[in-house]
């Protein structure tokens, strides 16, 4: 992996200015799941400029059951149309077939996330040759894990769009290579900004909101298994229902944890699960873009190390359900620390219930404050702009060159 990724840095200057001489700059993003999307502001911005032209490609796992493919395509899909972006299908999820992509021929390409993975004509390599690279954390960087920073994508990047000036320096830290890391806010902070102005996902029942958003890492297999799911998920719905008159509730999981409950459990048990939050009258599921949901909520309780950062942006209360040990394995660098510290923490079904009563329905938030700072300080965006404001600066340097 480095020596492509070292190979390929001594020709980024090269791509560069070619790329810099075209009348047009063509970005492709790949899309995986729309919770993790991160591009939506910049894709606006890039429409209505004159040098770029942005181009959504669904990208669909072969490891994944197509069922599973399907779900995405469509929601992804569905999510262009309702937006007037461009995007084209490259798999058929009625024959479960992978097209070739010929005709796109993307100047910069965009990966939600930064593992070679997925439909091998999809891959980085078949981009090398012409392309630049940029990413976007699809979760704040909180783990001194090094192996989910320096990957082939994030060593040869063009660019990497960090949250924070604390993130920058986790990435500075664990990634081999000498590359571009910028700090432009994360795109969490412009969504939610034009949230607040969309329709509600929750009922309009005058209850209180809290999302439930447990990880996928049940077992010991993942470098850090920080998932509670199957000690409390039974516990969870007797939360639900004792609280069924003052709080709704809306069940928001890793988008791959079904797929690890069906590995586990088998697909009669987890679909019927599933259902039982669809069902009750006081809860809801949500699966896809969770923006929306943050904007209107008045609480979240998770497990879930992409969040610990996320979910600060709307200062609302928050608790951390911790499995063995303060601070988790998964939020375990100065990063995620001082994220980790704004939160509430429990272990306990009791631990979630003290905090649903006590924070949630009486108010008595004491790390409101802390919270706030901490926002302020590590989260809101630099040069008094929008994250794609800023994001869109760094790609302009391209026109800078030519």
């Amino acid at each position: 992996m480095l020596r492509k990724a070292k190979k390929y840095n001594c020709s980024k200057n090269k791509i560069i200015e070619l790329i810099s001489n075209k009348d047009k700059i063509r970005i492709l993003f790949f899309v995986y799941n729309l919770g993790m999307w991160k591009y939506e502001g910049l894709v606006r911005l890039l429409l209505s400029h004159p040098k770029f032209e942005p181009i959504i490609v669904p990208f669909a796992m072969p490891e994944n059951r197509p069922k599973f493919n399907r779900y995405n395509q469509e929601c992804i899909i569905n999510y262009c149309k309702d937006n007037n972006f461009p995007f084209k299908i490259g798999y058929d999820a009625c024959s479960n077939e992978y097209n070739d992509l010929e005709g796109i021929d993307p100047d910069i390409v965009v990966y939600t996330q930064p593992y070679n993975t997925g439909y091998e004509k999809w891959r980085i390599d078949r981009y090398l040759k012409n392309c630049l690279f940029i990413y976007t954390p699809y979760g704040l960087s909180v783990t001194n894990d090094k192996v989910l920073y320096d990957t082939y994508l994030n060593n040869i990047a063009w660019k990497i769009f960090a949250s924070s000036p604390m993130e920058k320096a986790v990435l500075q830290k664990a990634i081999t290579t000498r590359i571009n890391i910028v700090v432009t806010g994360a795109t969490l902070y412009d969504q939610l900004n034009q949230a607040y102005s969309q329709k509600s996902p929750w009922r309009n029942n005058r209850k209180k909101r809290v999302i439930w958003a447990p990880h996928h890492s049940m077992d010991s297999k993942y470098s850090f298994s920080s998932s509670n799911f199957e000690r409390i998920c039974s516990d969870m719905i007797m939360l639900a229902n004792k609280f069924q008159d003052t709080v709704e509730f809306a069940f928001k999981p890793h988008p791959i944890l079904k797929e690890r409950l069906i590995e586990k459990w088998g697909k009669e048990r987890a679909d019927s699960y599933y259902t039982l939050w669809e069902s009750m009258p006081n809860t809801m599921i949500c699966l896809g873009a969770y923006t929306e949901l943050f904007a209107f909520s008045d609480a979240m309780i998770h497990d879930c190390a992409s969040f610990v950062g996320e979910y600060l942006y709307t200062n609302k209360p928050v608790m951390y359900i911790y499995k063995d040990r303060i601070p988790p394995a998964s939020v375990d660098n100065e990063f995620g620390i001082g994220c980790f510290n704004c939160h509430y923490h429990g272990h306990s079904t009791n631990d979630i219930e003290e905090f649903i009563t006590n924070v949630v329905l009486r108010g008595e938030d004491t790390m409101k404050d802390k919270r706030g700072e901490f926002a302020q300080t590590q989260l809101f965006p630099p040069n008094n702009l929008s994250t794609a404001e800023n994001m869109l600066n760094e790609l302009e340097e391209l026109l800078i060159a030519h």
